[in-house]
């Protein structure tokens, strides 16, 4: 054996690769020579897809497939625990989806250490696990990143259980990352004031007091935050807001993206409140009923609260199966230029406009935005389906003018949703070939030509792999025939 396959690094990084083909090969390389053996094992076990591999090693193992229980019954002999501290000690990530069903005795004898998983940096809780305290109470003190979904049936012990991993996660000091999904009753505030080593935040919670927000708003290294805070309180919140301000205490001191559904007063008195330039990254998930957005005074609020932002994505979607609950909106309630020139000193590259109203642009209004924005690597101009919520005499003011514009202005730009005029003229491309564009979609009232269209899109964007009509009202025909042109006219992209 050549001297270099005995490098414990290098030997290490040749096994990710096996990794790549599955497990079985490393279960190979494994039984080859003692030398490799252990890596091998701690490539094997490292991430674990669940607790089952490693509760059937122990004797009486069984599976109740139906209420989804690991179930341990035999007594445990100290040659079992070998085996099994052997290969719990190599678990670094795991998904627990089952329940385990052990005596007292037999659990204490699994956490020897205090710990079931003593060297654990990841793990996924949900299920029927998450009705299993023990096993959310036993978690490695190594523990980086953990996301619990304790469901959203209505039940006090998803409550008692968020509340008490929490508690149990205040003695951590290395986690970083932490989701939680799920029905929650219970004030959060105390346990989540401990957890200041936190940077990343995911918190899906079907309700949040305004204690915990405030308790989340001071959290030191928060970095990262995405939350549904739709039962906040704009009075409550705005009022507590200001009293800790005033009190000296830190909010979101270090956050640099936010995610947030909520009505749009909560969020522009967060952002009213957030130190000045520090996000990067704002997500926008507006609650607002069957209102459109103020435009003007929404992006005012953004702009004041921060000079830096790359990336902006703003939804307003309201979800509805019955069609007489769609509402057709008159075009003055559409973004306009005005509205977006509030935005054109910031360094936009992600502009995600989700919103059930197309913004109401033109020609002229692409060129000056490609100004702004010459880096754009995402553009959405409202959702596939928001002409559908116009009023029917509406028509989009952009042409093919606009795609062109962005073609030649645009040279970064990957993803493209937008409303056009399709039936308007073809314009002459004299810009070198955009060769970045790889998915765009297409709202339109007017009906395209089947043949020149698909020439058109292929010749300014030859690296286009992904045409997608959104609303095309009674065209679905000719977009059809729009489509198989274009997969006849389609170019590899390293073809010249």
């Amino acid at each position: 054996m050549h001297q270099v396959l005995l490098i414990d690094e290098t030997l290490r990084a040749i096994l990710e690769f096996c990794l790549d083909n599955g497990k079985n090969s490393l279960c190979c390389v494994a039984r080859c020579c003692k030398a490799w053996k252990d890596p091998a094992l701690d490539c094997i076990w490292r991430h674990l897809p669940s607790a089952v591999p490693l509760m059937a090693i122990l004797p009486g193992f069984s599976v109740d497939t139906k209420t989804g229980t690991i179930n341990l019954e035999k007594h445990l002999r100290d040659e079992n625990l070998t085996a099994f501290i052997g290969y719990a000690n190599r678990v670094q990530y795991i998904s627990f989806r089952h329940q385990i069903k052990a005596s007292t005795d037999i659990w204490l004898r699994l956490c020897k250490t205090g710990h079931l998983l003593p060297s654990l940096q990841g793990c996924c809780i949900g299920g029927p696990a998450v009705r299993d305290l023990r096993l959310c109470t036993s978690l490695s003190p190594r523990l980086e990143k953990i996301s619990l979904n304790v469901g959203y049936a209505t039940s006090e012990l998803a409550s008692t259980l968020t509340h008490g991993v929490l508690a149990q996660l205040r003695e951590n000091r290395v986690l970083q990352c932490l989701a939680i999904r799920g029905y929650n009753t219970t004030c959060l505030q105390q346990p989540f004031s401990a957890l200041v080593t936190l940077q990343s935040l995911w918190l899906y919670l079907s309700m949040i007091t305004e204690p915990t927000f405030m308790a989340i708003s001071s959290l030191p290294v928060l970095s990262d935050l995405d939350i549904h805070a739709t039962a906040l309180s704009f009075e409550r919140l705005s009022s507590a807001v200001i009293d800790h301000c005033a009190r000296g205490e830190p909010f979101f001191q270090s956050l640099r993206c936010l995610k947030v559904r909520a009505q749009l007063p909560v969020i522009k008195s967060i952002l009213r409140h957030i130190p000045p330039n520090n996000l990067l990254s704002l997500h926008m998930d507006v609650d607002n009923g069957a209102q459109s957005i103020p435009w003007h005074s929404t992006l005012l609020t953004i702009t004041a609260a921060t000079s830096r932002l790359y990336e902006l994505i703003l939804e307003d979607i309201v979800l509805t199966d019955d069609p007489r609950d769609i509402q057709l909106y008159p075009p003055d309630n559409a973004l306009t230029i005005d509205n977006l020139r509030l935005l054109s000193q910031l360094p936009i590259r992600h502009l995600i406009l989700d919103v059930s109203l197309v913004p109401d642009l033109s020609d002229a209004d692409i060129e000056e935005i490609v100004t702004w924005w010459p880096f754009l690597e995402s553009l959405h101009l409202g959702v596939d389906t928001a002409l559908e919520n116009m009023q029917s005499a509406w028509q989009p003011k952009m042409t093919l003018a606009s795609l062109y514009a962005l073609g030649k202005g645009c040279r970064q730009l990957s993803d493209l949703v937008i409303a056009l005029d399709v039936a308007s003229a073809i314009p002459q491309i004299l810009c070198k070939e955009h060769r970045q564009l790889s998915s765009l979609t297409i709202s339109s009232h007017s009906r395209p030509n089947p043949e020149s269209l698909p020439v058109f899109l292929k010749s300014l964007f030859p690296c286009l792999q992904e045409v997608t009509p959104g609303h095309v009202g009674d065209n679905a025909g000719a977009w059809d025939s729009v489509l198989d042109n274009f997969d006849r006219f389609r170019i590899l992209p390293t073809q010249e």
